[in-house]
């Protein structure tokens, strides 16, 4: 009977050789495209010991040395402040197209943080090609909750004024999900057709960018985080002076459909008093007077209603300036 095999020094494992095969089996180092180059597999280049690095968004135009085409490397701390079932970034990660990140991970990219006091620019270019974005998934009620100091972040910043699609928040000033961030942050920096790819994931994506491609186009045109700021307040202003123009004009018809209603009132009351005579133009002035009364109360009922139109659009409107006042005043440079 033949000695039993023994385990070789180098068998056993999942990629050396057989189980209780001979020595001289060499491990691979499994690599992923999300990583770009070997050895990166620890996630010191790209900040965590995460054990799910993503495949991720390959930038147009941008290869590493060895010519391995890069990827643009997007993560995410979750906070489990939001439903999970509708989080966009929560779906990036089972897309293998984001990596999340624990609290106490470094991240050396730009980090979307409602905790940043500088926005991000065309000048975070170069950082977000070399390392990435992430951000920060919480609830703006909750922040007090969101262990900043915990996390590692060297590149902080805010996003501008921009208003959200997702079905959630559709129309809401600031409410943008994470992918809607993630595509925010590349368009600035002039990588559109990543932004396009992300929000193309998703069935309403397209919605982001029709609501927000005038101001999406005044971002990417500027220099730094100073002329975002400008510009961001500019559009502001002239949102409100828009507002402002549309209640106006609104009460203004309502006013001016009253002073008209009164007048042809008035006009029948005269018509009336021409072609009659005696008592029955006594009775007649009375109509005619009840006809004047009406118009004038339809008038003033237009008028409030009108009113009330302002009423109801100034309170769909209080929430958006206030949040938009809210980060014209933390991006004040």
């Amino acid at each position: 009977m033949g000695r039993r095999g023994g385990r070789g020094r180098g068998g056993g494992g999942r990629s050396g050789g057989g189980r209780g095969g001979g020595g001289g089996g060499r491990r691979e180092r499994r690599t992923w495209a999300h990583d770009g180059r070997p050895g990166d597999l620890d996630g010191d280049r790209h900040g965590g010991e995460e054990g799910h690095h993503a495949d991720g968004i390959v930038l147009r135009g941008h290869t590493d040395e060895d010519g391995t085409p890069r990827v643009l490397d997007l993560a995410m701390w979750d906070f489990a402040q939001c439903d999970p079932r509708r989080c966009t970034g929560r779906k990036l990660i089972r897309m293998r197209l984001c990596r999340e990140l624990r609290t106490r991970s470094a991240f050396n990219g730009i980090v979307l943080s409602p905790n940043a006091t500088a926005c991000v620019s065309p000048r975070d270019r170069d950082i977000v090609l070399e390392n990435g974005i992430a951000v920060v998934d919480c609830s703006w009620a909750e922040l007090d909750k969101v262990p900043f100091h915990k996390m590692r972040a060297y590149h902080n910043r805010l996003l501008p004024y921009l208003v959200a699609a997702n079905p959630v928040n559709y129309g809401r000033p600031l409410k943008l999900s994470c992918v809607e961030a993630f595509a925010a942050c590349c368009w600035i920096v002039g990588l559109k057709e990543e932004a396009e790819e992300l929000l193309g994931k998703f069935k309403w994506g397209h919605a982001f960018f029709s609501l927000n491609n005038e101001l999406l186009e005044l971002y990417a045109a500027c220099d730094n985080a100073a002329d975002m700021v400008e510009t961001q307040n500019r559009y502001i202003q002239r949102l409100q002076e828009e507002a402002q123009s549309r209640k106006t004009m609104t009460y203004n018809a309502f006013t001016q459909l009253g002073q008209e209603e009164a007048a042809r009132a008035d006009e029948a009351d005269d018509d009336d008093n021409d072609d009659d005579a005696g008592d029955g133009d006594a009775e007649k002035d009375v109509e005619g007077g009840d006809v004047g009364e009406e118009g004038q109360e339809q008038g003033e009922e237009d008028q409030e209603q009108g009113e009330e139109g302002e009423a109801l659009e100034k309170e769909e409107d209080a929430e958006g300036r206030e949040l938009a006042g809210e980060v014209a005043t933390k991006l004040s440079i």
